[in-house]
């Protein structure tokens, strides 16, 4: 099954299940967790080795472009989706439970960076990035439920738009002048290890299987591209599945260290929004940090993180100075971790830009006064960066040369849409930038000129595209269909750089959590579609089912909105058959394309009649048939017949 079809409501109602599963985690509250710390009756390391737990970290694997990739010992999900169900969930199984687990080597390879320079990669086998999704499954929900708000790197329904959207509230809302941007010299590779166990410890995380089992990942050994071996004695590998949820552990102490030196400050007296005293309300913040403003020499700070990417924003160069100082000091005796000495600075955001995550942004040097008060309001102007600016131009240039140079109309018409790909998560990601049409302009120009002298000056041009190619790309027209710089070409429009509108980057919802199931997700028959996702989960008693057909399942069975392909009804638990369009006896796959799922009635109904019309005469007898119920029962019927 290809990517496109995990969708969002898909994810959703993985989620779902998820919550079925580990309920009894979210549940309780922070001080609940660390009072009971899973430490007795190997409560945690169950749930890591539940069937249910085991094929859903598969499945989630096998949908990552990851697992194409091979591990020391050469294997792809490729090869694990032929693997049957029993044999590998017993096999991670007895892994686990063994308590002498050992991880495979990782293998190392080096990708550029966009400083020229190479970032190390360790790739451990499919076994393992299985096994490691399968604790990150059981221990994320458990350390979501105590993470700060200010860190939105690799957590589930954050981004990096979520951290820009404080950077604009600081600035523009809060006055912060200040910035002091923190660059810690290598962090994944420096990771205390002794110190990232006791942070779990803290979480409440204390089954001493499952620290064990993290023990012996971090000390993996490692074969670099040379073949020289060695075990890490620090860090966390960067490419395994469970290293950003470990980064996020090990710097949540930053995070409230930080948030306790001002936002989380406890005072004596508490700040309601009036005098009326009532149990449901919720402290005034303003209000607490105007009197410590007026009545303490605090300095206030506010921390905005991504991973190991981080800013402290302030209102004096004074509290920055301070800060950087104490910051820095902090970080080496607490977390062991150094700062460069030359990248960690001091700006001032009305004279300068800082940069973060690909954007730069200052405090614009126009004015805006308030009504009221009359006093200055700052106004974030923020931008692509110019480093950011570079990479993309470069990868589309790039992009541009492999279109021009593809040899039949399949690899160009593939080539053409991976360019608009490109194009689109530009325009997605950095359209939060107030000036990102202006940015995206400076280069649009000169792609746009390679484009037509490499590619476009080939083909005819036309003034008008027909309805019916425009139909195909529907999508595309609706979004880009007002600009003159969309181009067709070949029957296939190519998007503009240029054509990007700003965004507001948006908060995220502090009252929606991934992991309630109290949530209103966009999906449909949620409820239900969960029960029956956990029934495929635990149900692979089946001999000859392959991890490749649960996935399938999973997938129709999301794509069908949890109802009959034929018919239309809502699917009940333990009424519900899988059906092969083309069976496996006469050469049927387990691909998606290949498999439906359907009521149990209806598939006897398939199997074990005469023929068509015996059939047919059945499925009106049992059911409310329109002509078109009928004609894909037909369909289906004479394909599982030829």
């Amino acid at each position: 099954m290809s990517d496109k079809n995990f969708t969002r409501k898909e994810k959703s109602a993985y989620y779902s299940q998820c919550m079925q599963m580990y309920k009894n985690l979210y549940d309780l509250t922070k001080e609940q967790i660390k009072e009971r710390g899973y430490a007795s009756h190997r409560n945690l390391i169950r749930k890591i080795c539940s069937t249910k737990n085991i094929v859903n970290a598969i499945r989630s694997i096998s949908k990552n472009t990851g697992g194409r990739t091979a591990g020391v010992d050469g294997t792809t999900i490729k090869d694990v989706k032929n693997y049957n169900n029993i044999e590998m969930v017993k096999k991670i199984q007895r892994k686990l439970l063994s308590g002498n687990y050992q991880p495979k080597r990782v293998k190392r390879v080096y990708i550029p960076k966009p400083n020229g320079k190479t970032r190390p990669l360790g790739i451990p086998t499919i076994e393992d990035r299985i096994i490691q999704q399968s604790i990150k499954q059981v221990l994320e929900p458990i350390a979501e439920a105590q993470f700060s708000r200010v860190n939105s790197g690799f957590r589930p329904g954050r981004s990096a738009h979520n951290s820009m959207a404080q950077v604009d509230s600081l600035i523009q809302m809060s006055k912060m002048q200040w910035c002091v941007k923190c660059d810690i010299k290598g962090f994944f590779d420096n990771v205390d290890h002794n110190k990232l166990i006791k942070s779990l410890w803290s979480f409440g995380i204390r089954d001493k299987c499952v620290i064990s089992i993290i023990k012996a990942i971090l000390k993996s050994e490692i074969v670099d591209m040379d073949g020289k071996k060695f075990k890490p004695t620090a860090g966390t590998p960067q490419g395994g599945i469970i290293s950003p949820l470990l980064a996020n552990i090990y710097l949540d102490a930053l995070d409230k260290w930080i948030e306790s030196q001002w936002t989380h400050f406890e005072t004596e007296h508490t700040y309601y929004s009036d005098k009326r005293e009532k149990e449901y309300q919720r402290p005034n913040q303003n209000k607490k940090y105007r009197a410590l403003r007026t009545s303490s020499t605090m300095k206030e700070m506010y921390i905005v993180r991504y991973a190991d990417d981080f800013l402290i924003f302030t209102n004096t160069r004074e509290n920055a100075e301070k800060i950087k100082v104490a910051t820095t000091l902090w970080l080496k005796e607490n977390l062991k971790l150094k700062c460069s000495t030359e990248k960690t600075k001091i700006i001032d955001l009305s004279t300068e830009f800082a940069e973060f995550l690909g954007f730069k942004f200052k405090i614009s040097n126009r004015v805006k006064v308030t009504r009221k008060s009359k006093s200055k309001k700052y106004i974030i102007d923020s931008h692509v960066s110019d480093e950011a600016l570079k990479n993309i131009k470069e990868k589309l240039y790039k992009q541009i040369d492999y279109i021009a140079t593809a040899g039949d109309n399949t690899t160009f018409h593939k080539a053409i849409q991976i360019y608009n790909s490109m194009v689109m998560g530009f325009h997605n990601y950095y359209r939060v930038a107030h000036s990102v049409n202006n940015d995206f302009s400076k280069i649009g120009w000169d792609i746009q000129k390679k484009l037509y002298n490499r590619v476009l000056k080939d083909y005819p041009r036309r003034n008008e595209t027909p309805e019916k190619i425009k139909q195909c790309y529907k999508a595309i027209v609706q979004k880009y269909g007002k600009s003159k710089e969309l181009k067709w070409c070949n029957g296939i429009p190519i998007i503009p750089l240029r054509y990007v509108q700003f965004q507001h980057p948006k908060f995220y919802n502090e009252g929606y959590n991934l992991y309630d199931d109290n949530n209103t997700l966009d999906t449909f028959n949620l409820e239900n579609m969960a029960d029956i996702i956990a029934y495929f989960s635990s149900d692979v008693q089946n001999a000859r089912d392959t991890t490749e057909l649960y996935e399938s399942k999973i997938s129709r069975l999301v794509s069908q909105k949890a109802k009959c392909y034929i018919t239309q009804q809502p699917l009940i638990k333990g009424e519900i058959a899988t059906h092969h369009i083309t069976p496996v006896s006469k050469g049927g796959t387990d691909e998606y394309e290949n498999v439906i799922i359907i009521q149990s009635q209806v598939h006897d109904i398939i199997h074990y009649s005469e023929n068509l019309d015996v059939a047919i005469d059945k499925l009106k007898a049992e059911y409310e048939t329109s002509e078109k119920m009928i004609k894909k029962f037909t369909e289906i019927y004479n394909k599982s017949k030829l």
